[in-house]
């Protein structure tokens, strides 16, 4: 049994050996959680998603949707309190002993994080031509570039830097959401009602309930994202799993309070109407401080998206560290900076990509139809990667001491509701939405082609070889 004091110091070696920084604090990395939300972003702009099926219901699909959340938090939350690693789901998984499957997890998680920043850009060009009055491609293709360089500029920095910044931008995006909330609540006074807390007043009632409850659950689950610090937190089986749990509820109060304000300072009986606007959240801030009043919230709505992107790309360069370590990447994805210890080469080629298929797509089939596609290209990663997680959980913990609720129950409840947010985002098949689960196939065949070639190429074989020289942190229950 390794002690935890020879752990600890491995997870240090190993976080230099990747040429990364072990320098993130608990505000870092509950920086991480809280941006990889986007608060302000998610809630002018994407909760749009949830209300569109639960209507004037809303608040109440993000009251029990929290629960779905718990279920989903579930699966990294046990993992991390005896697994760091800047490979995230992707060592979880392999250290439950399917180094294969593992890689697949890390697969989808990359191909998550990489396209949603796409989403993102074309969500900020579009945002910004709201503002600007301007509705011509060649801006929209300008603002999406400014979009690009800025995450550029950030993610050449120090991990403690970017997410200095990602907690000074998420405290201020909380702390206006707060206030414009409670502003609308005073505002409305006795015309607050108790009245959206009823399914029923959901599109098709229960069945369209139940599916605004799935989407107002997943858009509150990105504080995952704090995994994927594991090599660079200080001491991260404690930091990684209590930033975890704190981001988690921290967002969840935050939804529940703008969710009601916005249904009920919009017209819970008229939520149709609001889902007409461009950007439904400034529509609605746009009712109670006027037109400056939501350009102010607009510029800052900007800032959230880049805050979500800069969570992304923290994620996706890292996973892609830890595969170039291990030779299922090129090399040039593990060079870190000698100066800010960040895989900026990694981060630029990223950034570029992701870019460039939103510019493309939004040429192509319009930016509306671009970020949606995106979206749902980005989700069924999200949904495949943590599945697969949620299936190695129980044989990870068979090796230490399996709780049948926490390790078994609860994993396979949230891989149910996995299977159903897969069909009703899916279901019925419509062009070119239905091509989003076939890039994962293509990716997880690629994936699977690489595979083969390492198995062949390392000596004595793939399991030994991830284990040993992609080892990046060992559990504290694991052989001497």
């Amino acid at each position: 049994m390794v002690s935890k004091d020879s752990d600890i110091k491995e997870r240090h070696d190993s976080a230099k050996e990747l040429g990364l920084d072990r320098a993130a604090g608990f505000l870092h990395a509950l920086s991480q959680g809280l941006i990889s939300n986007g608060p302000l972003a998610s809630t002018a702009v994407a909760m749009t998603s949830a209300m569109a099926f639960a209507l004037g219901a809303t608040p109440l699909a993000y009251l029990i949707g929290s629960l779905l959340v718990l279920t989903w938090i579930n699966t990294p939350y046990q993992f991390s309190k005896y697994l760091a690693s800047a490979g995230g789901m992707y060592y979880y998984v392999t250290k439950a002993g399917f180094p294969s499957a593992g890689y697949f997890a890390g697969i989808a998680y990359m191909i998550y994080y990489f396209i949603m920043p796409s989403a993102n850009f074309i969500m900020f060009a579009l945002i910004l031509e709201y503002i600007l009055g301007v509705n011509k491609m060649s801006y929209f293709i300008s603002f999406a570039l400014i979009a690009m360089v800025i995450l550029m500029i950030i993610m050449v920095l120090h991990i403690t830097k970017i997410l200095d910044y990602g907690f000074a931008t998420a405290s201020i995006e909380m702390v206006l959401l707060i206030f414009i909330s409670l502003y609308i609540i005073h505002a409305l006074g006795p015309h607050n009602t108790l009245a959206v807390y009823n399914y029923q007043l959901a599109s098709g009632g229960l069945s369209g309930f139940a599916v605004g409850m799935l989407i107002a659950g997943f858009g509150m689950s990105g504080s995952t994202a704090i995994v994927y610090l594991g090599s660079e937190a200080k001491t991260p089986t404690k930091i990684i799993k209590e930033a975890l749990l704190v981001a988690t509820f921290i967002i969840f109060g935050l939804y529940y309070l703008v969710s009601y304000a916005f249904t009920v300072g919009w017209g819970y009986t008229n939520i149709s109407t609001l889902l007409e606007q461009p950007v439904p959240g400034l529509a609605v801030i746009s009712k109670y401080l006027g037109f400056i009043g939501a350009v102010i919230f607009g510029i800052f709505i900007l800032n959230s998206l880049i805050g979500v992107n800069v969570a992304g790309m923290i994620v996706v360069t890292r996973l892609q560290v830890a595969f170039a370590r291990l030779g299922l990447f090129p090399g040039i994805f593990g060079k870190t900076s000698r100066r800010y210890k960040s895989p900026y080469i990694a981060a630029i080629i990223n950034i570029l990509l992701s870019g460039i298929i939103a510019i493309l797509l939004s040429i192509w089939i319009g930016p509306l139809t671009a970020m949606v596609f995106t979206i749902l290209v980005a989700t069924i990663g999200e949904f495949l990667g943590h599945f697969i997680g949620n299936i190695a959980l129980p044989f990870y913990y068979r090796k230490i001491k399996l709780n049948w609720f926490l390790h078994v129950i609860l994993p396979i409840v949230n891989s149910i509701i996995i299977i159903f947010g897969i069909y009703y985002t899916f279901y019925p098949p419509t062009m070119p939405y239905v091509l989003a689960p076939v890039i994962l196939l293509v990716a997880f065949l690629l994936g699977y082609i690489q595979l083969l070639y390492v198995k062949r190429k390392k000596d004595p074989g793939l399991r030994r070889f991830m284990e040993e020289f992609g080892r990046i942190g060992e559990d504290f229950y694991s052989k001497a």
